[in-house]
C-alpha cells in the first residue's frame, strides 16, 4: 500500500489512515550505537498503538520481537512523518 502498483490503487487506498494500517516493522530502523530510549513497543504494533510511547521518550524506542528480543528501533521524527508527513494526515500514496 506504501507504493500503489497503478493510478487507480493509488486512489483506493489515499484515504486509507496509515497509523491504523502499517506497523512499526513497516517503519523500523536499525538500532545502532547511539541512546535508545528504556521504553519498548513490539514489532507488529500498529501505529497508532505504538505513537504514544514513541513520542512521549527522548530517544528513539526499542521495537520487540515475540520473544522480547530488540530488533529495530522507531523514532519521534519517523512517527510524525507517518501521521503528519507526505500524503497528508491519511494518505498512503504519498
Amino acid at each position: 500500500m506504501l507504493h500503489p502498483a497503478t493510478k487507480d490503487v493509488a486512489k483506493l487506498t489515499f484515504d486509507v489512515p496509515r497509523e491504523k494500517v502499517l506497523s512499526g516493522a513497516d517503519r523500523k530502523e536499525p538500532a545502532n550505537a547511539g541512546q535508545i530510549g528504556a521504553m519498548r513497543v513490539r514489532a507488529d504494533a500498529i501505529i497508532a498503538t505504538a505513537a504514544e510511547t514513541v513520542l512521549y521518550e527522548s530517544h528513539p524506542v526499542q521495537m520487540g520481537d515475540d520473544r522480547g528480543a530488540r530488533v529495530d528501533i522507531l523514532n519521534r521524527k519517523t512517527i510524525l512523518h507517518v501521521l503528519f508527513g507526505a500524503g497528508g494526515a491519511t494518505g498512503l500514496a504519498g
